[in-house]
């Protein structure tokens, strides 16, 4: 077993076998090697949909190396980037031994990649994170974990804080439907139960520059089947909510 050591953490890593070929549909881009995927399902599916993001990659992508637990997988989704995006993220995330797949998709806005990384993906839950963001520590998923696996089935969101670098304050708290309607969760704090939401229909609006992730979640309140939990946990870095 390998193991994760940061700061004062030690985390036991799971060795996964190098038998997965991931979905790549960018005729230029052509993998060093093949990936691999972890024999279990994943508990987490993370969603990142980029666009000449190489330089945002090493602190994005390298927050998601430094987690000490590896139920997860990653699906990027990329929207015809020109410079070594698709490179690099195959690159970090198969030194880092995580499970993942490219998907290369030229032209689409950033909603489309989203929805079709939620097409992809096989964990229990969703998150959607920016190519720009980061997460906090080491442990974000670990100590999530336990709240995923044991939430009630209804809960459909589970959500914490997100530190917003500037102006540099904490965002998040418990969301009542006064709050909910001034202002949104931000997606770089919530994990979303797939298969259900799924079945709802619910959707990205593509349609949308902005905000589509506001529209979703107003939408997952409107059927009457959004139960959420909030923890204290503090989720991810990013520059805009």
């Amino acid at each position: 077993r390998d193991h994760c050591v940061t700061g004062v953490q030690t985390c036991a890593l799971p060795i996964f076998p190098e038998e997965f070929h991931p979905v790549l549909q960018n005729e230029s881009y052509e993998p060093s090697a093949a990936p691999f995927v972890s024999p279990l399902k994943p508990l987490i599916t993370v969603v990142m949909a980029t666009l000449n993001a190489a330089k945002d990659l090493p602190a994005s992508l390298g927050s998601l190396a430094q987690q000490c637990s590896r139920h997860f997988e990653v699906v990027v989704v990329d929207g015809g980037s020109e410079d070594s995006t698709c490179q690099l993220a195959d690159s970090i995330l198969k030194q880092a031994r995580i499970p993942y797949r490219i998907v290369a998709l030229p032209g689409s806005g950033i909603y489309e990649a989203i929805n079709r990384g939620v097409r992809e993906a096989q964990g229990e839950w969703l998150y959607v994170m920016g190519a720009d963001d980061r997460l906090v520590g080491a442990d974000v998923f670990a100590s999530i974990a336990p709240t995923l696996m044991n939430v009630q089935p209804q809960t459909l969101v589970v959500h914490g804080d997100v530190w917003i670098e500037d102006p540099g304050y904490r965002y998040g708290q418990r969301w009542d439907l006064p709050r909910f309607l001034d202002r949104n969760i931000s997606h770089q704090s919530a994990f979303y139960r797939r298969k259900p939401i799924e079945s709802l229909g619910i959707k990205y609006n593509e349609k949308y520059r902005l905000y589509a992730d506001w529209d979703y979640n107003l939408k997952l309140f409107a059927s009457g089947k959004r139960s959420e939990e909030h923890t204290s946990e503090l989720q991810s870095h990013s520059d805009l909510v």
